[in-house]
């Protein structure tokens, strides 16, 4: 294939009504509270409209950074910011700037050349290269992962493509860092997966650590207060069509139950001896080994799941098995 050289420059919108880019006819979003309806992606524009809660729209745009999704509302377009919703679909493939912008300047922040092979999506099959025209200004609107090996996403003449991280052959860091571009990961079950994981990891953390301490403590026969008892971790959900599609990532999810299984165990345990009254505090030596059994298997679980992360989240989502 004849390499193609791309230069990411800076963007700037044209003054006319038209879409930039192909939409998407599947991503929905609703709203989890009442949203307010911008006239631009951000809060000093103009309020068109207070969005009720439980409202499903169609998105039809978003911001480089996804921070902002355009809708539709009713017979209004507008702007709402994405912590106040949920969505479904490929979001990633939504126009940056939307539909028929307000006339603004917009500066690119990250500005790349490269020279290699380009692709329809991410992957190193060479069914899967496409041909795009030769000089072709792009705008990077994306990435997937956080860690190498990973791929840029970006729209050329309406056409999406993705490149290679590596195959970069000329980069200013000064002009931005494709770190401040949404993941796409999560179009993928296996990057959906390895987020919520992830996620998961740091919302448990201080729940097990917490009880953790409290039982080694005991078991070393000094005394604990009952003051504070950890809040449980909670549940981890999933979608059970993601780990049929990424079943590579089946350990890690048993892991993580297991983790939290064991780790709420523990806390109910000393939950239930805080419980206790006068003497009945004392706990015998068989209550403190059943609890320590809970926690050293948390301790597993855990150490389990931490030697398996790094290596999930440095391979490829799409061969991993995540397509």
């Amino acid at each position: 294939m004849k390499p193609i050289l791309l230069l990411v420059m800076l963007a700037i919108l044209s003054l006319g009504g038209t879409a930039r880019a192909q939409l998407a006819q599947d991503v929905w979003v609703t709203t989890q509270d009442f949203s307010s309806l911008r006239a631009g992606p951000g809060i000093y524009w103009e309020r068109l409209a207070v969005v009720p809660p439980a409202t499903t729209l169609r998105a039809i745009g978003r911001t480089v950074q996804a921070h902002w999704l355009q809708v539709e509302f009713g017979e209004q377009r507008g702007w709402i910011h994405a912590r106040l919703l949920v969505w479904s679909g490929d979001w990633m493939s939504l126009p940056v700037d939307g539909v028929d912008a307000l006339p603004f300047v917009r500066r690119q922040e990250v500005i790349m050349a490269t020279q290699d092979a380009i692709y329809s999506r991410p992957s190193s099959r060479l069914s899967d290269q496409v041909t795009l025209p030769e000089g072709c200004e792009v705008e990077i609107t994306g990435r997937l992962g956080s860690v190498m090996p990973l791929w840029l996403q970006f729209r050329c003449s309406n056409q999406p493509g993705t490149v290679y991280y590596w195959s970069i052959a000329y980069n200013r860091p000064s002009e931005g860092s494709w770190l401040s571009l949404p993941n796409l990961a999560s179009s993928y079950a296996f990057g959906r997966l390895l987020e919520q994981i992830d996620t998961e990891r740091e919302r448990s953390a201080e729940s097990y650590f917490t009880i953790r301490s409290l039982w080694f403590t005991l078991d070393t026969g000094q005394a604990v207060s009952c003051n504070t008892i950890p809040e449980p971790a909670r549940t981890f959900v999933y979608a059970a069509s993601d780990l049929t599609q990424a079943p590579t990532m089946v350990p890690a999810v048993r892991a993580v139950e297991m983790w939290i299984s064991e780790t709420n165990r523990a806390i109910e345990l000393f939950a239930q001896a805080c419980a206790r009254q006068g003497a009945d505090r004392v706990l015998p030596t068989e209550a403190i080994q059943e609890a320590m059994g809970h926690v050293r298997a948390a301790d597993r679980a855990q150490f389990f799941l931490a030697t398996l992360f790094e290596p999930l989240a440095g391979s490829d989502p799409v061969l991993g098995g995540g397509a």
